[in-house]
């Protein structure tokens, strides 16, 4: 079962950085719009990510920076490119982790294959 975390879509995310501009330095958590809970999902996972710095004071109160790398990612494309990209990588690594399985096999069942007929000559 996926976790809240899991199920945010990257376009919320997205919508959510697009409120942090590099130019208002410090945003609090209360001034982004939506729901407060979600946001601060999101903005966790975004610094758990390094895309955002958060500052939290004693009262509650978060205010939120864009870090280098959330500057960077914006500049990219936003979170959905970045999510899109993480997932066809992901993609890529299980392919070539099986095709390398299978060359393992075929390499293990030559190998065997040789010394069966080696052992057969004597």
């Amino acid at each position: 079962m996926k976790t809240i975390e899991e199920n945010i879509k990257a376009l919320e995310i997205d919508n959510v950085l697009a409120q942090i501009t590099p130019m208002s330095n410090i945003v609090r958590l209360s001034e982004l719009q939506g729901k407060i809970g979600m946001n601060t999902i999101i903005v966790g996972r975004l610094e758990k990510e390094g895309f955002v710095g958060v500052t939290r004071y004693e009262n509650g109160d978060m205010h939120i920076r864009l870090t280098h790398e959330g500057y960077n990612l914006i500049n990219d494309g936003g979170y959905s490119f970045y999510d899109k990209r993480e997932r066809r990588q992901k993609r890529k690594r299980i392919v070539w982790n099986a095709v390398c399985y299978i060359l393992g096999i075929i390499t293990t069942l030559i190998g065997q294959y040789v010394l069966f007929q080696l052992t057969r000559l004597k």
